[in-house]
């Protein structure tokens, strides 16, 4: 036997570790996607629950919009009164009366412009509103759509796993069959 062709203990080791440390690597990179998986689900559930929220707020700030209009045309109406009142004090004051022609078409003309100073805000308000909501209903299933993506790349990563422990089984089965490291290179004939 030549000291050249005699296996150092390190080979030794190497060769009765390889199973162990390929078995050990295929584990490590399996238990990586499973929780990469799990990465993803969270990251999915994340943006669900933050598109949640979104969408809560939106909707409570299209109920504030539609209180706030609401509010804004009674304040129309409120000033449109004391207009007319000043408009018929006014013809009173100037000898008029208030069912004068000019002063009833006066007021007339101020009721008119004020119906449609508040239908415009009211009309805004329920724009405003009308869109907050579609953003709301827009952003909770945008957060689902995250969700499910979500999902389907933790199932894709939870298979992979499944593939690599699957996959490293068999390429140490191949390698060492049945026998273990004792049945490959190590009972190789190292003589000349």
């Amino acid at each position: 036997m030549s000291l050249a062709n005699t296996p150092s203990s390190f080979d030794q080791f190497m060769t009765t570790a390889s199973p162990y440390i390929s078995g050990t690597g295929t584990f490590l990179k399996s238990f990586g996607q499973f929780e990469q998986g799990q990465g993803y689900l969270e990251h999915g559930i994340v943006q669900n629950e933050a598109a949640q929220f979104a969408a809560q707020q939106l909707r409570q700030n299209a109920n504030a919009v539609a209180g706030a209009t609401q509010r804004t045309a009674q304040d129309i109406g409120r000033q449109a009164e004391y207009v007319m009142s000043t408009q018929i004090a006014r013809a009173a004051a100037s000898g008029g009366g208030a069912s004068d022609p000019s002063v009833i078409g006066l007021m007339g003309r101020t009721a008119a412009l004020t119906a449609y100073r508040q239908q415009t805000a009211l009309y805004s308000g329920e724009a405003q509103a009308r869109q907050m909501n579609i953003q709301a209903t827009a952003d909770i299933w945008s957060g689902a759509e995250e969700q499910r993506v979500a999902q389907k790349a933790g199932t894709a990563a939870d298979i992979g796993a499944l593939s690599t422990v699957a996959s490293g089984g068999v390429s140490l089965y191949e390698k060492y069959g049945r026998k273990g490291p004792q049945g490959s290179a190590a009972n190789q004939d190292f003589s000349d």
